[in-house]
C-alpha cells in the first residue's frame, strides 16, 4: 500500500504542475491510447467451461452460490464461476474480460493481488448478494466479483432499481463492477478520490467510491461506442488511468455471438 501510495503521489505532484480542471496540457496530451477489439475467436472455447466445479476451489459466497460451471485464469489464478442459468457464452467472455482487464495492468506486483480471486457469473434466477441491497447481483471487492449476466448485451431491468425501466448494457456492468475490484485489489479507492475531488468540477463525496469503477467503463470501451481510452475520458482522467494501465493496446469487449436468455431459464 505505502508503496503504491508513493508511486501515486510523486505522479500527482508532476501532474499538478501541468494540469488544469478544463484547460488542455501539451504535456497531458502526450498520452496516446489505442483500442484494442476483443478476439472475434477468444483464447478458450466454450468446450474448455467445465460442468462441475474442483473441490475446495470456490472460498467466497459459499452459502449464497452453487455454482456447476467452472473456469480458471491459470496464468492469474482468478477463478471463475457460472451458475446452472449462465451460459457459456458468459463463462468465456468474463474469462477474457478478466485476463485482458488484469493484464493490461502496468506492474506485476499489481498483477499478483489477484490471484485466488474469484469471478461468478449469475443471473436473475440465483439469489442476490448477502449483505448487499434488495435485488443486488452485481458488485466487486478485492475477493469476488458477481456479474449478472440478464444485464450484458441486453435490453433488461436491473433488479436493484426494478421500477426503472430497462435499458440497453454492452459490457457496462461487468467492467464497472470489476473496476471496484481493482480499486479495493490495488488499495487506490482513497487516491481515486483524492485525484477526482482535485479536478472533476462535479466531484460528490456521497458518490466517491464510484470513480474508478465508473470511468473504467469508458477506458475499457464498455458501451461498446467504437472509442476507448483518451477518446472518452477528461484529460486528467486519462493521465490517471495510465499510470495504472498500458494505454497504447487497451482492451475493448464484443457482444458477438450473445445467446437468448429465456424466460423458462430465469424460473
Amino acid at each position: 500500500m505505502f508503496k503504491i501510495d508513493r508511486l501515486l503521489a510523486v505522479h500527482f505532484i508532476s501532474l499538478c504542475l501541468t494540469v488544469s480542471c478544463g484547460k488542455k496540457s501539451s504535456v497531458l496530451s502526450e498520452v496516446k491510447t489505442s483500442c484494442r477489439a476483443s478476439q472475434a475467436t477468444p483464447e478458450i472455447s466454450e468446450s474448455a467451461v467445465q460442468s462441475s466445479v474442483p473441490n475446495g476451489v470456490q472460498t467466497q459466497l459459499t452459502d449464497t452460490y452453487a455454482p456447476n460451471k467452472y473456469l480458471k485464469i491459470d496464468s492469474l489464478n482468478i477463478h471463475i464461476f457460472g451458475s446452472p442459468t449462465s451460459s457459456n457464452w458468459m463463462m468465456v467472455r468474463v474469462y477474457e474480460m478478466a485476463k485482458n482487464i488484469v493484464d493490461s495492468l502496468n506492474r506485476d506486483k499489481w498483477k499478483a493481488n489477484f490471484s485466488g480471486h474469484e469471478i461468478f457469473v449469475v443471473t436473475d434466477s440465483d439469489p442476490v448478494i448477502p449483505g448487499g441491497l434488495p435485488g443486488q447481483r452485481n458488485t466487486g471487492n478485492n475477493k469476488y466479483t458477481v456479474v449478472n449476466e440478464v444485464l450484458v448485451c441486453a435490453t433488461a431491468v436491473d433488479t436493484i432499481r426494478p421500477n426503472l425501466p430497462a435499458v440497453y448494457r454492452a459490457w457496462d456492468t461487468p467492467v464497472h463492477e470489476f473496476g471496484h475490484s481493482v480499486d479495493q485489489a490495488l488499495g487506490i479507492r482513497a487516491s481515486t478520490a483524492s485525484w477526482f475531488r482535485l479536478f472533476d468540477p462535479y466531484f460528490s463525496e456521497d458518490t466517491s467510491d464510484e470513480y474508478l469503477a465508473w470511468t473504467s467503463e469508458s477506458w475499457f470501451g464498455a458501451a461498446l461506442t467504437g472509442t476507448c481510452g483518451a477518446e472518452r475520458l477528461s484529460e486528467f482522467q486519462e493521465k490517471y488511468f495510465s499510470f495504472f494501465f498500458t494505454p497504447d493496446q487497451i482492451w475493448v469487449p464484443s457482444c458477438a455471438g450473445r445467446p437468448a436468455i429465456t424466460v423458462s431459464q430465469l424460473r
